[in-house]
């Protein structure tokens, strides 16, 4: 079942109004207002707030189809506007969309922009930005995440303008659509709680990660080598099931091996 935004209320602090705490504490807030939330509906809209402060007024978390898989039924949560959702599924767009497509082919988050040329610059892939143009469909980032494993989601942010934000911004913004998408998909798909994987030095490593910290940051703020620190990132990758260390984070927040 997928969540839709039909109200014109937006939920939650908004990055802007948190200016003066910080991206980083702004971001934190946020995963503590959902860590332990039970209705799709307010993170949807608690994540509406804080892309739209972004300026991305428009978002979709979905699983991503496989060839001859139809997109609808993926659609965790859900906040385009009705007519342009219902024509880019109804019509498919997702096989000939070329910044769709790239989801399927990396596991970097992207601009739309990044996307290379031979999967943009095709015939059907412009009529159908041509189209998401007239619906406010300008600019956009898209944030893949992967399992070595078992699933594949895309978390897809869009703008009615180019926005010039700061890495900084968006590293956040992948952050926060992350946890809502781990979030989402846990609802949808309860399981039961697992016990905690990670080790005691571990997890301090992810803490540090999570603030901000390069692997070299941590390696002398903990007083160890810096390829040691790339090893607990790699373990701790290989136990939460995830390919980045930004999901990495969303999902050990999830599971309450570290705090926001």
């Amino acid at each position: 079942m997928a969540f839709f935004w039909n109200s014109r209320r937006v939920a939650g602090s908004s990055l802007l109004e948190n200016a003066s705490m910080g991206i980083e504490n702004a971001t934190f807030d946020f995963l503590d207002r959902i860590r332990t939330q039970d209705d799709p509906k307010v993170i949807l809209e608690e994540l509406l707030a804080q892309s739209s402060a972004l300026g991305f007024q428009h978002f979709m978390i979905t699983g991503l189809p496989l060839p001859m898989e139809e997109l609808a039924p993926l659609v965790m949560l859900n906040a385009w506007p009705q007519e342009w959702y219902s024509r880019y599924t109804q019509s498919n767009y997702f096989a000939v969309d070329g910044v769709a497509q790239w989801s399927l082919r990396t596991t970097r988050p992207y601009r739309w922009d990044e996307v290379p040329a031979e999967y943009r610059e095709n015939d059907a892939a412009k009529r159908v930005m041509a189209e998401a143009k007239s619906f406010g469909f300008r600019d956009g980032y898209v944030v893949p995440m992967y399992s070595p494993r078992h699933w594949q989601t895309a978390v897809a942010f869009a703008s009615d303008q180019a926005l010039a934000l700061s890495p900084r911004d968006l590293g956040a913004l992948q952050i926060m659509g992350v946890f809502a998408a781990e979030s989402v998909r846990r609802l949808l798909t309860p399981r039961r709680d697992l016990p905690p994987v990670l080790s005691p030095r571990e997890r301090d490593c992810l803490t540090w990660a999570a603030r901000g910290k390069s692997s070299w940051d941590i390696s002398v703020i903990l007083g160890i080598g810096h390829q040691t620190v790339r090893g607990y990132f790699a373990t701790i990758r290989h136990k939460l099931d995830v390919t980045t260390m930004a999901q990495a984070v969303a999902e050990s927040i999830r599971r309450g091996e570290i705090r926001p």
